[in-house]
């Protein structure tokens, strides 16, 4: 082929290139950079989990760096800082998870779930700073609370696992992990629910006892659920739902949409799900 055609062919692509970024909204691509760049962070630890220190620091970095990125200075509001712990505690979460995760399979699975979860929560942030016509009211809010949900299935995952061969931690964090484990389930529900989602909408006041209360509740039944003769998915499933039930009551409450007929509606969702699990699962003696 000519060296002419091909200078053709070249500056031709140049030129949809040029087109194609320069007609993009700001900064739309930040939450596929973000995510994509998440993924090989993910796949260089599960190929070198020795340095895993390395690249939990790096998916962090990640975080921050994508998370700020997306953000306006005139949409700003007091405390927005506070949304980077839900993204931050996922990248934490899915890294110490991924720790426990023996086949290749599962660990793929949780490293592109997670990459796609925060596509979507950075989508929504995107919208919500720079296409606000195209947001839809409660997005980001909703969004954080399925990243909360998976949170605490990773971090109840995680200490599990730990509580069943703490020997692999230092002698004082093994003397002491079952009180550490349910002080990080307490810090992280805390933080995961500050901010993101009940003192955006509600007044401090209102939501104070909420916070501290489930944030105890969850922790002891992390704390019971460890002694139950069951799997570390079964009891991690457990957690889980007493949050998911716990979040969204509280948040009808808080809204003011709380009846009889919500109540009933959770009551039966929770009582179905948690017999389906239970009598499926497999009892560990």
């Amino acid at each position: 082929m000519p060296v002419t055609k091909l200078k053709e062919i070249w500056n031709l692509f140049y030129e949809v290139l040029v087109s194609f970024f320069s007609n993009l909204p700001p900064r739309r691509l930040v939450p596929l950079v973000g995510s994509l760049t998440l993924i090989l962070i993910f796949e260089s630890f599960v190929a070198t989990p020795i340095l895993w220190y390395r690249w939990l620091i790096l998916g962090i970095l990640t975080v921050i760096i994508t998370s700020v990125s997306l953000t306006r200075i005139k949409l700003l509001v007091p405390g927005w800082w506070h949304t980077l712990f839900t993204p931050t505690l996922l990248v934490t979460s899915a890294t110490g998870s991924l720790l426990f995760l023996s086949t290749a399979f599962g660990r793929q699975s949780v490293i592109f779930f997670v990459a796609i979860l925060l596509l979507i929560f950075w989508e929504h942030t995107w919208r919500y700073y720079w296409a606000p016509q195209i947001y839809h009211e409660q997005s980001l809010e909703n969004a954080s609370l399925g990243l909360n949900t998976i949170i605490i299935w990773f971090t109840s995952f995680f200490f599990y696992n730990v509580l069943l061969d703490p020997q692999i931690l230092p002698p004082w964090p093994a003397n002491n992990i079952l009180a550490i484990s349910s002080a990080s389930i307490v810090l992280v529900l805390f933080l995961v629910d500050y901010r993101t989602i009940w003192v955006q909408r509600y007044n401090a006041d209102r939501v104070w006892l909420l916070l501290v209360s489930q944030s105890l509740v969850i922790s002891e039944i992390f704390w019971v659920t460890n002694f139950l003769p069951h799997s570390i998915e079964v009891k991690t499933f457990l957690v889980v739902l007493v949050y998911y039930l716990f979040t969204n009551i509280g948040r009808s409450h808080l809204d003011g949409t709380l009846s009889r007929a919500v109540l009933r509606r959770y009551f039966y969702i929770s009582l179905l799900t948690l017999l389906l699990v239970l009598l499926t699962a497999k009892w560990v003696v």
